[in-house]
């Protein structure tokens, strides 16, 4: 049985490991999101200092927090883009579905392991835009021990749950003629 879980891990683990060298392999995206996300970061602090300007709180937070929640939203907000839609609606076009669904591994979990490794490389790579945030924006971060972990937590968790509205909202394109307009 443990032999089993080991093949197993090592047949996941080596899916997981392609991801980076799909994310890699066009380095100018991650240059180029990297800059549009700076230039986001520039925009919606100098937008909510205007809303601020005269008045020390809006809605019972000032300035400092909402810059604070903005920016926090802005670094993390990649993380939770879901694609199965458009990945399933590439691999029908392509009749690539049947080698997929053919494959001697759990197509889902297969999914799951190689989006949990693309939040991993996002979070990475959002470790320039934090500091960025932090230096020139003030972002302050918590330094409990105890909120990172409920974070950690809460991210795989909500993770997973929007995993499965994805994975239900991309099992449309078997039914569907056309998934872009989606």
């Amino acid at each position: 049985m443990l032999t089993t879980l080991r093949r197993k891990a090592s047949i996941y683990l080596a899916f997981a490991a392609v991801v980076p060298k799909q994310f890699t392999a066009y380095t100018i995206w991650v240059w180029m999101e990297l800059s549009v996300q700076v230039v986001w970061l520039i925009v919606m602090s100098f937008f909510w200092r205007a809303v601020y300007d005269g008045q020390t709180t809006l809605g019972g937070l000032d300035l400092a927090q909402t810059l604070n929640y903005i920016l926090l939203a802005q670094v993390l907000t990649p993380l939770l883009r879901g694609d199965s839609l458009y990945t399933f609606g590439h691999l029908i076009r392509d009749g690539m579905v049947a080698v997929e669904l053919l494959r001697p591994i759990d197509f889902q979990g297969r999914r799951y392991v190689e989006e949990l490794a693309g939040i991993m490389i996002q979070l990475i790579t959002r470790i320039p835009l934090l500091a960025l945030a932090a230096l020139f924006f003030g972002l302050r971060l918590p330094s409990d021990p105890l909120v990172w972990g409920a974070f950690i937590l809460a991210l795989l968790l909500g993770h997973a749950v929007l995993f499965c509205f994805d994975w239900i909202f991309g099992c449309l394109a078997f039914v569907s003629t056309e998934v872009w307009g989606a």
